[in-house]
């Protein structure tokens, strides 16, 4: 049986229309046996608390970084005590699932998750995309529009495994006439102790180029919109890989018309 889903509060950030539960934050005791996870959007902010009267432990696992660099959060939480964790986003947190992961010892301790994409640092106009919001941020000076808004625009997909096959492998099949892959998330990763060189490409057309010298590196990469990583028409997503070694993927992505 898999991990069982924490369920997230996304919040209406300082210009809300906020209504009565609109901000209830959903708390769930966790699952000692199986583990728990949530949905991994950029910004997560997690929280537990320990409803018994002795100290429990909680994990946050970590996924390794590009450099290969995992640092899970391994932390006691008090008797009574309520704690807060992150916010967590996709480099060196999100699992190749595109999920955070998430444990406690005993099911006296309560897990919670806000997704926090509405973040202090940007400034948000109240434009409509579609069923989303576009959203200006200060920090880096782009329009973004909100992971988990931008999927009722358009129908986000995720494919993710592994290859190991010397030469081509298809991760996404030709998505037909008149139409195109475009990429939003992209992780891949080395996962042999070979050195290995692995290409993306869109049919022959070369869109990336890592060279991986050891388990653990990779490549890991966010596409907002005006920047998405697009195929031509028809076109397939390929990993070529220089070694018949063991390299990870996770790709999300939808298809448009051209």
């Amino acid at each position: 049986m898999g991990r069982t889903r924490i369920l997230k509060r996304a919040i209406g950030g300082p210009w809300g229309d906020y209504r009565s539960g609109d901000a209830d934050v959903y708390m769930q005791p966790a699952g000692p046996a199986n583990k728990n996870y949530c949905v991994g959007t950029r910004q997560n902010l997690i929280i537990a608390h320990n409803t018994g009267e002795v100290a429990h432990n909680i994990t946050i696992t970590s996924y390794p970084d590009p450099y290969g660099r995992p640092q899970d959060i391994a932390y006691e939480l008090g008797a009574g005590k309520l704690a807060a964790f992150g916010p967590f986003g996709v480099t060196g947190w999100r699992q190749p699932d595109r999920r955070h992961y998430l444990e406690a010892d005993s099911a006296e301790v309560y897990f919670g998750a806000v997704a926090l994409e509405r973040g202090a640092d940007a400034c948000f106009l109240r434009l409509i995309y579609g069923s989303g919001y576009l959203v200006y941020s200060e920090a880096d000076a782009i329009l973004i529009i909100l992971e988990e808004k931008m999927a009722l625009v358009h129908d986000i997909q995720t494919v993710s495994g592994t290859k190991s096959a010397a030469g081509d492998n298809t991760l996404i099949a030709a998505p037909g006439a008149g139409k195109r892959i475009v990429i939003t998330f992209l992780l891949i990763q080395n996962k042999s102790t070979t050195s290995s060189t692995a290409k993306l490409l869109f049919d022959t057309t070369q869109k990336r180029e890592l060279l991986a010298p050891y388990d653990g590196v990779g490549l890991t990469e966010e596409f907002f919109p005006f920047y998405w990583l697009t195929g031509g028409a028809n076109e397939p997503l390929i990993l070529n890989l220089s070694d018949a070694v063991e390299w990870t993927y996770s790709v999300d992505y939808f298809v448009e018309d051209v």
